[in-house]
């Protein structure tokens, strides 16, 4: 997404009070005040609607986490603050520790669960939060379904979870939910629906173009015909789709995307690494290097996330 909040980016880093050291209480934030402040501190727009959410707690001693969103009309962006106990000192800033991963806060909610391709032993695990109507995440998985089996098919695999945003995007959920059903058959049935969906996005598009076509009926007959292609049952598939049989499974992606703050689509992570949008292939097989070669001073993020896969690459 476009940086069109005009955001400056600044840091404070100030020292915890002493009341800090003693409290363990959740601070009381005053936020009409801390409001004015951020809108100065970062060049805010009175345009811009500010959220900010309780504080929560931190890796950080003496500070909680403090998540702020700023909203403009369909736009939105995330910016992430630590508060002292006090309520009164602010550090805006990622805070790491040097004896774990830059990137423990993805891993603490990031799992390698869903249909996947690739090595079951990766030292690469690439998870994609993706959205069948989102023409940004085609052009992504077009770049990951074509570049890694050729260049790291003994080096990583691609996990991918639904996020479908239905706001902007009518279809995307009962697309979501269709492919689920694919992948409770093979993973093979699932790839073959979700290259298919993307091949035909503008297609698809098309035919949802009249509001009296059906999302779900148009999308099941596609997954059945795919299906007995594949050689699985398609009256399973189509029975999971009328039965809403995948709508737990589509939710608990989307809860997990919550988790990881994902506003937009394609998100992925590569090794914990977050990457919004669909950055081009010569930008992904540069940091697929840098986890490749990863010094051996920084602990390993396949140790909290992805280091026994729980999902078959093929059926």
């Amino acid at each position: 997404m476009q940086r069109v909040l005009a955001l400056a980016l600044c840091a404070a880093f100030l020292v915890p009070s002493a009341r800090a050291k003693a409290d363990t209480s959740p601070p009381k934030v005053d936020k009409q005040k801390l409001e004015a402040y951020l809108r100065y501190a970062e060049a805010i727009q009175p345009t811009v609607k500010v959220e900010i959410e309780d504080p929560a707690p931190s890796p950080l001693p003496g500070y909680y986490r403090l998540n702020v969103h700023f909203l403009l009309g369909t736009q939105k962006e995330d910016h992430k603050y630590f508060i002292s106990q006090d309520g009164q000192d602010i550090i805006n800033g990622t805070f790491w520790s040097l004896n774990e991963s830059p990137f423990a806060n993805s891993l603490k909610y990031l799992t390698d669960e869903g249909p996947s391709f690739g090595v079951p032993d990766a030292r690469v695990i690439i998870v994609v939060f993706s959205d069948f109507e989102c023409p940004y995440c085609r052009e992504l998985a077009k770049n990951l379904r074509t570049n890694i089996p050729q260049k790291y098919a003994k080096d990583a695999r691609v996990v991918v979870k639904n996020f479908p945003i239905e706001n902007i995007h009518p279809w995307s959920r009962a697309a979501a939910e269709a492919g689920a059903c694919m992948a409770d058959q093979s993973t093979g049935a699932f790839w073959a629906y979700h290259d298919w969906m993307f091949d035909h996005q503008s297609q698809v598009d098309g035919q949802f173009k009249d509001k009296k076509v059906d999302f779900t009926g148009y999308l099941k007959d596609t997954a059945a015909g795919l299906a007995q292609q594949q050689q699985v049952d398609a009256a399973k598939v189509r029975s999971c789709i009328d039965t809403h049989g995948s709508t737990a499974r589509v939710n608990k992606d989307i809860e997990e995307g919550k988790k990881l703050d994902v506003t937009v689509t394609p998100t992925f992570y590569i090794n914990g690494r977050p990457l919004p949008g669909a950055i081009p292939w010569t930008s992904i097989d540069t940091l697929i290097q840098l986890e490749l070669n990863r010094p051996k001073e920084i602990s390993s993020p396949l140790a909290k996330c992805c280091a026994v896969p729980t999902v078959a690459t093929n059926k």
